[in-house]
């Protein structure tokens, strides 16, 4: 299921030294869910899916190898497949970049009924395409993805979170090597296009759509030809608030100097 998206056309000219990691090195794991289980509670989203598809097209039109891209989108995306997934991206090497990448359903709950370990009020987590809301099963945690993101090898692991509460993620998941791009606060609702959504004509997450803009040209904010990452989240900050003003994004670079894709 990939879908061509349209972004601003600038183009991403390679610059030396710009690139730490070869693409030869990166490797993905990409996530969206639209049409959920009937067991979730929350309903189905609109664009989800596509925002992983769209993110494939970027990492493959920037030399990606499509073999170092797993796509998990809608029932393939169970918690199982996306746990193997994570545990699937420990394997790049201590010379490359791992990403992870997730679009859909968000949400909190008391300590008591995620990792009952008192660390904090309440818990975030990522909803799986089977994630049960009422009986809060298949739900990933943020204690338990914790534990997931440990033990990378990789210099540079990346993880973007378009989904309601992302930001809570980054307490327990933000460490030395991480870059950790999330769509809102940790109390915060994200937003996508059409009925489902906010009142825009666009079929994206609106953070993933500004991240993609930003990605292809249109955060280059010192103008040398290449977007990093660390420009991207700048951009995506405020033009994200732009067009959504309930949405705050929230940004970790745990990663010593510039990250790109």
């Amino acid at each position: 299921m990939i879908v061509t998206v349209s972004l601003i056309a600038v183009a991403m000219l390679p610059m030396s030294g710009a690139a730490a990691v070869p693409n030869s090195q990166k490797w993905a794991l990409l996530v969206g869910i639209s049409d959920y289980s009937d067991v979730c509670g929350y309903g189905d989203l609109s664009w989800c899916h596509k925002d992983a598809a769209d993110m494939y097209n970027l990492l493959t039109s920037n030399g990606w190898a499509p073999s170092h891209i797993k796509v998990l989108v809608n029932s393939s995306a169970t918690a199982a497949n996306i746990i193997a997934g994570i545990a699937w991206l420990k394997s790049v090497s201590a010379k490359g970049l791992a990403l992870f990448y997730y679009s859909g359903h968000g949400s909190f709950y008391a300590d008591k009924w995620s990792v009952p370990n008192k660390d904090e009020p309440a818990d975030q987590c990522l909803v799986p395409y089977d994630g049960d809301t009422s009986a809060y099963k298949n739900l990933l945690f943020d204690d338990s993805l914790k534990e997931y993101f440990s033990g990378f090898k990789a210099a540079q692991t990346v993880i973007m979170l378009d989904c309601c509460y992302a930001g809570g993620i980054i307490d327990e998941c933000g460490s030395s090597g991480v870059l950790i791009m999330a769509a809102c606060r940790s109390n915060e609702m994200s937003y996508e296009g059409g009925n489902k959504g906010i009142n825009l004509p666009i079929q994206n997450g609106v953070y993933t759509l500004i991240v993609l803009q930003a990605i292809s040209g249109a955060g280059d904010a010192n103008g040398d030809g290449v977007v990093s990452l660390d420009e991207a989240a700048q951009y995506a900050e405020v033009q994200t608030k732009a067009l959504c003003q309930s949405m705050h994004p929230v940004t970790y670079d745990g990663i010593a100097g510039e990250t790109y894709l």
